[in-house]
């Protein structure tokens, strides 16, 4: 089975129940990966309607010609519809499922903010990768007058940007990182087709590169973008992309004038 094939149909199938009127998707996860003949799916909702339906799990099974399900492997469906409290439960009394969903397995979706520490903690869920920094793109109308101003002050917005430092370089005034969008709660490898519907790339390719203003403080200004092939970039971000094909931003700090402090 090709990975990125099954993962794209699981995708579709999560992104189909996101909206349903009685309840949403608070998390999915693609279990026993390495199962070549079985394709394995848990999704967990906070459904409107708990008191009214089945507080046990759910198995479905989709097979080829059945369910549109269009692969020769079959897949077991696994649906709690009391999401919270079933995980709740299921951790407290050691059920089978949770060693299944700690291993051998991929994060679908998530919605972080909406799990507890235990759940997040317990399943070892990671909703970014060692070493990210995240920050805000500043474009380049805005960028003079920040320099002029020394004014480095976050935005109260989420970050918008994150880049995953994989250059070995010891000059501290230079990154060289792996771009990373967030993406249903989770902070993925942007990749080579979405990355022309960000500002911060395409104003680079259009000859008007900003900088990214990174949580802490620190300004970097975009000095260019380049598409890199590395298996190694696969074993650093949670989830590698199709080809291991990464963008990697390269970036120069912007030093703070000194007469600001």
């Amino acid at each position: 089975m090709n990975h990125h094939v099954v993962r794209a149909e699981l995708e579709k199938l999560v992104w189909a129940h996101r909206y349903l009127p009685d309840r949403a998707v608070l998390l999915a996860i693609w279990y026993r990966k390495s199962d070549q003949r079985e394709i394995h799916l848990m999704e967990a909702y906070d459904s409107k309607e708990a008191p009214q339906i089945p507080v046990i799990p759910v198995h479905l099974l989709h097979e080829n010609n059945s369910s549109n399900w269009p692969f020769a492997e079959p897949l077991h469906h696994i649906l709690l519809f009391s999401g919270r409290s079933q995980l709740e439960w299921m951790i407290a009394n050691n059920d089978p499922l949770v060693g299944e969903l700690q291993k051998d397995r991929e994060v679908i979706f998530i919605q972080p903010d909406e799990l507890s520490p235990s759940i997040l903690q317990t399943l070892m869920i990671r909703t970014q990768p060692d070493g990210l920094v995240k920050g805000w793109y500043i474009p380049a109308p805005n960028l003079e007058s920040m320099i002029q101003t020394g004014q480095r002050r976050t935005p109260d917005a989420r970050p918008t940007v994150g880049v995953l430092q994989v250059s070995t370089l010891t000059d501290l005034d230079r990154k060289a990182g792996i771009t990373h969008v967030e993406v249903d709660g989770r902070w993925l490898p942007s990749t080579k087709n979405g990355v022309n519907s960000y500002t911060w790339y395409t104003d680079s390719v259009q000859g008007q590169p900003g900088a990214i203003l990174f949580e802490g403080g620190d300004l970097f200004q975009i000095k260019g973008f380049e598409i890199r092939t590395s298996m190694d970039y696969s074993r650093k971000v949670l989830s590698p992309n199709s080809g291991d094909e990464y963008i990697e931003a390269h970036l120069s700090r912007i030093p703070i004038p000194v007469h600001q402090f």
